[in-house]
């Protein structure tokens, strides 16, 4: 296998912090990260050969690595793990949670300021479609099954969002320890916190009128060069508004709670942990 092929990717999850831990391993003098974060080699670029892939990393570096939270959105993209299987079976692969009902509201958070929601969380989640691509991102153990069949667990670290804010030090020297590299590495950068979801901002009439579905189409395509894009979008951006974080009903949570539980208790008996320090646990446990 090519040496210039990476040896880790982050492979999730959606809004649980896999901006900052790419940055922060960025930092590592042992590690290389890819210098665009969503590679999405095995998902979006799969028609792309694998020498693509290849120059994207450094083949001096001792850890090379990528991070695509769109490699854990089964069964929505069913067929990433083979596929990264195929291309580099050693690699090393580490999935970075959080409390699984926070993590939707923070994804229709991140929608809402994409413009790409308008309703209320409420209301999408009403929608059966909907709920269920919110859900099925928020079902970790069901993602971790479909990388079992291909990589051992001794592979594989899972780290939770709360933890890299409650102790990032540590929690970095674990991730460190677990890729082989100096666990005492320490810099400024790690007192950073990136792509926080209280900056998203919402449509006005003004912003709907210049950002149509058509327009949103053509931004998705990547059509338009990146600066130009940048600067749209930051218009779009200063004529719209702050948006709150919604606070869900009881019953909404409660109906969270059903679809999660079944997959919630999985996790704890797969990693052993009870991961407490989440808000939901207690509920999801079924012990309140």
């Amino acid at each position: 296998m090519s040496s210039s092929r990476p040896n880790l990717v982050i492979i999730g999850a959606t809004k649980c912090g896999t901006t900052s831990l790419h940055y922060y391993l960025s930092h590592h003098p042992e590690i290389f990260m890819s210098k665009t974060k969503e590679l999405r080699y095995f998902e979006k670029h799969r028609d792309k050969d694998v020498s693509w892939y290849e120059a994207q990393f450094r083949s001096d570096a001792r850890i090379r690595g990528e991070a695509s939270p769109q490699y854990t959105r089964f069964p929505l993209i069913a067929d990433v793990p083979p596929r990264m299987h195929a291309v580099i079976p050693d690699a090393k692969l580490i999935y970075i949670i959080r409390d699984p009902i926070d993590r939707i509201v923070s994804h229709y958070m991140e929608r809402l300021g994409q413009f790409r929601e308008t309703r209320s969380l409420a209301e999408v989640l009403d929608d059966e479609r909907k709920r269920f691509k919110y859900v099925c991102e928020s079902r970790y153990h069901s993602q971790i099954e479909q990388y079992l069949t291909y990589f051992p667990p001794s592979q594989l670290l899972i780290v939770t969002l709360e933890e890299l804010h409650a102790d990032r030090q540590q929690t970095l020297a674990n991730v460190f320890r677990f890729l082989g590299v100096d666990d005492r590495f320490s810099c400024p950068a790690f007192e950073s916190a990136l792509n926080e979801s209280s900056t998203k901002r919402r449509k006005t009439w003004i912003a709907d009128v210049l950002y149509p579905p058509s327009m949103r189409q053509v931004m998705r395509k990547d059509v338009l060069p990146f600066p130009l894009r940048r600067a749209y979008m930051g218009l779009i951006s200063m004529i719209s508004e702050p948006a709150e974080r919604p606070a869900l009903a009881p019953a909404v949570i409660e109906g969270l709670v059903q679809d999660l539980r079944e997959d919630f208790c999985a996790l704890k008996q797969f990693t052993g942990r009870d991961f407490g320090h989440w808000r939901h646990a207690a509920l999801l446990s079924g012990t309140r």
